[in-house]
């Protein structure tokens, strides 16, 4: 919802379609059995190394941050964070009796990040 209301060619909206792109690619490898082999190839790596540059690139927040008093695209963001927030600690729980590729981990870690960094961005656009 947040990349809909975004312009077209803001460079945040296609970042975070290619992201959109990846997620779909990490929950077949988690949806995967273990004994089977995934032929989708994972790019984790490379989407936390372009929400990391777009996170340094940003400005960093001052003060207290409460979300939903920045408009509603930034509170759409604020909520998507939460929701990655949420993925991340169940995939860390599943971990426990199954395997989950670390990179994944680290990426849903970045991404709540970023979609922080973005919610702080758009606040009253």
């Amino acid at each position: 919802m947040a990349r809909s209301m975004m312009g077209k060619d803001d460079a945040d909206r296609q970042l975070l379609h290619r992201v959109q792109q990846e997620l779909m690619v990490v929950m077949s490898h988690v949806a995967t059995p273990e004994q089977d082999v995934n032929p989708r190839q994972l790019h984790t790596a490379e989407m936390t190394s372009l929400m990391e540059q777009a996170i340094d690139a940003a400005a960093t927040p001052t003060g207290f941050v409460i979300p939903g008093d920045g408009g509603t695209l930034s509170a759409c963001l604020h909520l998507a964070r939460t929701q990655a927030r949420t993925v991340e600690r169940r995939l860390w729980t599943l971990r426990r009796r199954h395997p989950v590729d670390e990179s994944i981990l680290v990426m849903l870690n970045r991404l709540s990040d970023y979609l922080f960094i973005l919610a702080l961005k758009y606040e009253n656009r």
